[in-house]
This record gives C-alpha cells, structure tokens and sequence, in this order.
C-alpha cells in the first residue's frame, strides 16, 4: 500500500566494517545498518525486500515484536498504550532486552555483507526513553536504571550500540497511520 521511494542510500559507502566474533568463536566482517523511522513507514517491508533481491548481500534482522508478549498473551505495548502505571519502564526495558538478544545471537557462517537491523538500542535509549520521561511515562529513577543498564550494553557491546550506518525511511503520516490500522495496531 502506498509507494516506496529510496533516495540517496548507499549501503557500500561505509567505510569502516564491523569485525566481531559469532558464537561459533568465528570472526565475521558485516556493516551494521540500522533501519530507523515510524510505525508503518515500511522499516519491515524495506528489509525484507532487499533480503530477496539480493539474499548473498543482505540479511534482515526484524524487530523481535512477537518476543514483546508476557505470560497470558498480553502484549507489552498495549499496555504502555493505555498508558498503565509501570508500562512505560515494563516496555522500554523488554524492548531493549530483546533488541540486544537479537543482536547478540549472530548468524552463523556464511555471513552476508550487510545485516539491516529494524530498530536498534540507540534509538530506544536515545529517541524512546526521553519522550516517555517528557510524557511522564517513565519516573527520574526508572530512566536511571535504563540509562545505566544502556552505559554497560555501551561498555560492553559497542558495535550494537553504535551502527556503521542508520537509514531512515520516511513515509506520509496518513500512509503510517492506514497501515497501522489495517494491521490492527491502533
């Protein structure tokens, strides 16, 4: 529904490579490129588009939504929607954890030239967690334990927290929003 355009983006320009180790204790060279941008822009979409078109040089890692669910079914975002007490740090630490077990648990050989990464930690620490502290969906303290627990992820895992290359994909507000509510995420 509605179109796609990609302008100016070039997945081969960066010019540093991310070297780290996957769980088999072997070395393994890809750019890291995080697709960034609102829900219903087509960050999935996008992905999963240039993994089939070109499969031996991208590789899409989706956001873990589905890991987003506690015990019952409930998912964790309809109650940061309602905005119940608690769901604001309920959300942002889940979300962050199953970002960095996504991230963590790399591919084994043979690894494509590009992982695309929908969503990343950065912008969970750095776009989400300041507008629910504004909101008030977070307390001082719970933004405190987000930002410590961010600082260690930093310390410790750097190439997750910093990407080779993030692209946004931008898209009309109205086309977010038709596409929101025909998967029936409003």
């Amino acid at each position: 529904r509605g179109r796609t355009f990609i302008f100016h983006v070039s997945f081969f320009s960066v010019k540093k490579k991310t070297q780290t180790v996957n769980k088999m204790g072997s070395v393994v060279q890809q750019r890291r490129v995080v697709l960034e941008g609102n829900i219903g822009a087509g960050k999935t979409s996008l992905g999963r588009l240039l993994e089939i078109l070109a499969p031996d040089t991208f590789r899409f890692y989706p956001e873990p939504v589905e890991q987003w669910r506690l015990e019952g079914g409930a998912h964790v975002l309809d109650a940061f929607y309602q905005k119940l007490p608690g769901a604001g740090f309920l959300a942002q630490s889940l979300i962050s954890q199953t970002l960095l077990l996504r991230d963590t648990a790399l591919p084994l050989p043979p690894v494509v030239g590009v992982g695309l990464y929908e969503r990343s930690l950065l912008s969970a620490q750095k776009c989400f967690l300041p507008t629910m502290l504004a909101a008030g969906l977070l307390s001082r303290a719970e933004a405190e334990v987000l930002n410590r627990g961010f600082a260690f992820n930093s310390e410790h895992w750097p190439r997750l927290v910093s990407p080779d290359q993030t692209v946004y994909v931008r898209c009309d507000p109205i086309v977010c929003w038709d596409r929101i509510e025909e998967r029936a995420e409003v």
